[in-house]
Formats: structure tokens, C-alpha cells, sequence
């Protein structure tokens, strides 16, 4: 006798569970509020204290506004505090002589832009330090931070706002501004400093002055006038010089052009 066998019914498939995908949302004002959120420290800035000694540049950094068209225009520049670039040496483990600039910079931001005119006007000024080492001595030092801020004083652009917007607007928009790497509000920022280019273009320079200078007492300008142009002669022959002697450099190097004074 044969067994029969009941044949076997095949269990449906279990369905996959997936996870609710999220929402998408079209809508640009979300995506600009998360932009939006407050960014951390930038990286670049300097740290108060280090394992190694650093050179600080003592600066003054100011913000400005200008109206253009409809947007206001913010714009900032760095300069000396003195006449010849002061710079302290940090020794290694000591605190950074930062100064306290707590001032509400968002807040004054806004009040400018609600009165920016056509003319450029500054409405905020902090005391800063730019960091940076101490592979040459303290005259390159020197002479390369007089070099640099001769670029960081013209206006640098900052961001731009319509002056019709509403206050938390000009805020957000400030807000981003000044949470981006190297913004004009870091108070202590870390820098490349001088690089063999100007040591080699400061020791050219002190070259050309000690040659001018047996020569020195030999002119004796015949009035206050003469003694103007003489010294606009000669500023404009050293000019001359410094671009022959970058030329010079350049050539050497296999040509490209000297660097820019900092990143």
C-alpha cells in the first residue's frame, strides 16, 4: 500500500519592512535655516596658550558699511596699531595678550546697515593679534608684517545685506559672515608669517641702505622744497630697486612670481 502524502502549501513571502523614509522639503527657508544655525569657532583661531613660542602682531580691525544700489556692502581692513608693526614674542606656555572686545557685534551690524549711507562709514572697532612663528628673527618679522598689512588695509567685503530686511534677517546674515575661517571678528588669528622671500628681500634692502648711507651727508638740499623732491627721487630709485631685485629672485627660482604676503 502506498502512504499518501498531503503536499506541502508554500508560505507567502514576508514583506521587507523598510523605515519611513524622511520628508523632503522643497522649501529653500528650510534649508536656509539650517545653514543658519550657529556655527562653531573658526579653526583658524590661534590657540591661548602653546608648546612653542610665537610671534603676535598687534592690530586694529575695523568694519564698514557702504550702500550700493539697494544692498549694503560691509567690508573690513586690519592696520597697525602704531606707526612700525609692534610685535611681542610669546614664550612657549604663555597666554596669548589678547584684548576683551565684548562688544555685541551682531547688534551694532544691524544698527549700520539701517543707516548706511552712500559714503563709507566704519561702525566697529576691535584689538586683535595675528599669531604666527618664529622661524626668522624679529627685523623679517617686521619687515614682513609691514608687507602684509599693506594688503590687509584696503577693504576686504565681509558680506552684503538688503538694507530693507528685517532685523533677524541682517542678524542671520551677520551671523554667518562672522562664523566663516578668518573672519574679521577672530580676535587672535593664526597666520603663515614670513617665508624665505622676505628674508631675502629684507636683506637686499638693508644692502641698498648701507650702500646710501656714506652718501647721506653729502647732500644738503638747498631748501625744504628741494629737500621734498630729493627724498620722492630717492624713495621712487628704491622702488626701482626692490622690483629689479624681485626680478631677480624670480629668475632664480625658475621664475612664477614671488609669493603674496600671506594666505
Amino acid at each position: 500500500m502506498g502512504v499518501e502524502v498531503t503536499p506541502r502549501r508554500e508560505q507567502p513571502a514576508e514583506k521587507e519592512v523598510r523605515a519611513p523614509m524622511p520628508p523632503i522639503r522643497f522649501v529653500a527657508a528650510a534649508r536656509q535655516a539650517e545653514r543658519e544655525q550657529d556655527a562653531p569657532r573658526p579653526v583658524s583661531e590661534a590657540p591661548l596658550y602653546a608648546d612653542e613660542p610665537r610671534y603676535a602682531l598687534k592690530v586694529s580691525c575695523s568694519l564698514w558699511t557702504k550702500l550700493v544700489g539697494d544692498k549694503v556692502e560691509i567690508t573690513s581692513t586690519v592696520t597697525s596699531v602704531t606707526t612700525r608693526p609692534d610685535i611681542v614674542l610669546v614664550a612657549a606656555g604663555e597666554c596669548l595678550p589678547l584684548r576683551d572686545n565684548s562688544v555685541d557685534v551682531i547688534e551694532a551690524t544691524y544698527k549700520a546697515v539701517k543707516r548706511a549711507t552712500t559714503a563709507t562709514m566704519g561702525f566697529h572697532t576691535r584689538q586683535q593679534l595675528l599669531v604666527f612663528g618664529t622661524a626668522y628673527d624679529m627685523d623679517v618679522a617686521v619687515y614682513w608684517a609691514e608687507s602684509m598689512l599693506r594688503e590687509l588695509g584696503r577693504h576686504q567685503t565681509v558680506t552684503s545685506v538688503q538694507q530693507s530686511e528685517s532685523k533677524s534677517r541682517i542678524e542671520e546674515a551677520a551671523k554667518r559672515a562672522y562664523s566663516r575661517c578668518q573672519s574679521p571678528t577672530v580676535d587672535g588669528r593664526t597666520m603663515l608669517g614670513p617665508r624665505e622671500f622676505h628674508k631675502t628681500m629684507f636683506e637686499k634692502s638693508c644692502q641698498r641702505h648701507a650702500r646710501a648711507a656714506p652718501l647721506a651727508g653729502l647732500l644738503r638740499p638747498a631748501s625744504p622744497v628741494a629737500h621734498a623732491g630729493t627724498r620722492q627721487s630717492d624713495s621712487d630709485s628704491e622702488l626701482d630697486e626692490m622690483l629689479d631685485d624681485e626680478q631677480e629672485i624670480m629668475m632664480e627660482t625658475g621664475g612664477g612670481g614671488p609669493p603674496p604676503p600671506d594666505e
